[in-house]
């Protein structure tokens, strides 16, 4: 089995008996229930991809020189108030379009705010954003990491 590596930041430490994994279903990979994508969550990271992981922020051209990542927190919380508000916090029946929309938005502001970034990298930080990595990365390189 590969190293892998996976946190979660608790607001408490009751929180950490809410941790768990379990199986995805659609492509058989444990996961657990992420802050913004909800019960569907994420995987763990492998190890070997860590440095990929926390330069998904400098990738997209959003530390602009802020060790506290303004731009990028900025970005992100638009992100997330959008996905809650279409996705997440809908009916179930209004959910699949809702995504659909969801994920137009984001291929837009990456147009709108990543200029520079080339067809390929646009592509991996829409993925991360999708699966919730990107959303980690940013707690990770402004919590965490400091």
């Amino acid at each position: 089995m590969p190293s892998t590596f996976d946190f979660m930041a608790l607001e408490g430490t009751a929180r950490r008996h809410q941790l768990y994994y379990t199986l995805n279903k659609e492509n058989n990979t444990l996961c657990r229930p992420h802050w913004v994508m909800g019960e569907k969550g994420c995987t763990p990271l492998l190890l070997d991809t860590f440095n990929d992981f926390v330069n998904l922020v400098k990738l997209a051209g959003w530390d602009d020189g802020d060790s506290n990542y303004g731009k990028a927190k900025r970005l992100a919380g638009e992100m997330v108030e959008t996905y809650e508000k279409w996705v997440r916090d809908v009916p179930e029946s209004l959910r699949k379009e809702g995504k659909k929309a969801w994920e137009s938005h984001l291929k837009n502001m990456l147009n709108r705010y990543c200029p520079k970034v080339d067809k390929m990298a646009k592509e991996n930080i829409l993925a991360t954003i999708k699966d919730g990595r990107f959303f980690d990365a940013l707690e990770w390189l402004t919590f965490i990491g400091k």
